[in-house]
């Protein structure tokens, strides 16, 4: 029988330690394999995995400012934005949205982690002259896409 265990989730998100990021990876492998109920002529072979992480981007982010060196964080509407638009000064008219600031933390990228499972498992039975092999395997795996993280930071609620 064997475990192993391994991650990189010795740092909260956005934080450092060591001077690197977590990125979420996480593993565990669990084997175990000799005979069924202590009958040597049918022995099996088991082992399973978890799989945990996402892609890891190594980058420590940014942050903007509204009026710092020019920058303007005020919603245009010239990409459907007027949906978040209020009447801020009661005058009848709605005003567009402005971000004092504006944050991307470094690191683990949000919606970009994946999970899986797999499995893998032998059942042999030996009587010779005869041997008859019995082996079954299964996997499964979801996972988060996010090819625009700074297009789609004000808004992950919509990514798959």
């Amino acid at each position: 029988m064997s475990v192993m265990s391994e991650t990189d989730n010795f740092a909260s998100d956005g934080k450092k330690f060591l001077d690197t990021y977590s990125y979420g990876y996480s593993n565990q492998v669990f084997t175990i394999q000799g005979p069924v109920a202590g009958n040597q002529k049918i022995r099996a072979f088991v082992a399973s995995q978890r799989r945990v992480g996402s892609t890891p981007v190594f980058w420590d982010g940014f942050s903007f400012e509204n009026g710092v060196d020019g920058i303007n964080l005020t919603d245009t509407g010239d990409r459907g934005g007027r949906t978040h638009w209020t009447d801020t000064d009661g005058d009848g008219t709605v005003d567009p949205e402005v971000l004092s600031e504006l944050n991307l933390k470094g690191g683990r990228i949000e919606h970009t982690e994946g999970q899986g499972y797999d499995f893998n498992g032998t059942l042999i039975f030996d009587y010779q002259p005869v041997k008859l092999q019995i082996t079954g395997l299964f996997s499964d795996e979801s996972l988060e896409f996010n090819p625009g993280p700074i297009r789609n930071m004000l808004n992950t609620a919509r990514l798959p």
